[in-house]
């Protein structure tokens, strides 16, 4: 997802806030960062598909439901242990 963050920016209220305001791609690149001090504009140019891109890249867990049958069978990720014939259950 993209993160849109608006921070106030001045005094208020006998308390300073940093405006900072910025946006973040889904691979956490800032697009664009306001200054600390003062109001200022900030404009980006966002590109919906690198949403798909990041999900592609950085799965989730709850992506692996459907890769999981093919991961457990693949002998060189999870090797199967050795067990004795003593230590073996059926």
């Amino acid at each position: 997802m993209f993160i849109f963050y608006a921070g106030l920016a001045g005094f208020e209220g006998g308390k300073g806030m940093t405006g900072s305001s910025r946006v973040v791609d889904p691979h956490g690149r800032t697009l664009a960062l306001a200054p600390a001090v003062g109001a200022t504009i900030i404009r980006a140019e966002i590109d919906f598909a690198e949403v798909d891109m990041a999900r592609a890249n950085l799965p989730l867990l709850g992506d692996l439901n459907a890769v999981l049958p093919d991961l457990l069978g693949d002998e060189e990720l999870f090797p199967r242990p050795n067990l004795r014939s003593s230590e073996r259950v059926s």
